[in-house]
């Protein structure tokens, strides 16, 4: 029962000369025949209607009320599915990766700023596309809005493009990166 839909409509073009202080809701499954009244006064034309069964489709129709009473039902809404509502934020890169060039076997630190929004976003690291797991030579970390790679000791292989993607149920950003390693040159004298 976490479903809800949000509803909007016009008022009736003709008042009959009262002023309307309420609207009459009513909604059904799709395909039932029983309507159900929202048993809460409505002064606006609008409203929320929750504790709907998620993914359910429903109907709607409304009928204005003032001193003369209540007036005729609208037409039937198009049927719609009850869904749980999406709050929070995305998240989003405060300032992104910076390409890199080291000397091999020389640390490789790799940083970027990322606010997670709300709920929190999942940090995950890719490897030319592909996603990495954290191990002895690779390493990350996110803390207060600071994600980091470190790769120790650095070699040849470690060449690539890198990419930190946060990921939330509002939205994904990323940011990439270009490591470069060269190889320490021993020239005879």
């Amino acid at each position: 029962m976490d479903g809800q839909i949000s509803l909007n409509w016009s008022p009736p073009e003709d008042d009959g000369g009262s002023t309307i202080f309420n609207y009459i809701l009513e909604y059904r499954k799709e395909g039932t025949f029983q309507w159900t009244r929202v048993d809460q006064t409505i002064p606006e034309p609008k409203f929320t209607v929750k504790k709907l069964r998620k993914d359910a489709v429903y109907e709607f129709r409304v009928a204005a009320e003032n001193k003369a009473g209540i007036g005729p039902f609208s037409e039937n809404t198009t049927p719609t599915k009850a869904e749980q509502p999406v709050t929070g934020t995305a998240p989003q890169i405060i300032s992104g990766l910076q390409d890199q060039v080291v000397v091999a076997p020389k640390e490789s630190v790799l940083t970027c700023k990322v606010e997670s929004g709300e709920p929190k976003a999942a940090i995950a690291w890719f490897k030319n596309g592909k996603e990495m797991r954290g191990n002895k030579k690779y390493s990350y970390s996110y803390e207060e809005t600071e994600a980091s790679l470190s790769i120790k000791p650095t070699d040849l292989s470690d060449s690539a493009n890198y990419m930190c993607k946060a990921s939330n149920k509002l939205g994904t950003v990323d940011t990439e990166c270009t490591l470069t390693v060269h190889s320490k040159c021993c020239w005879p004298e």
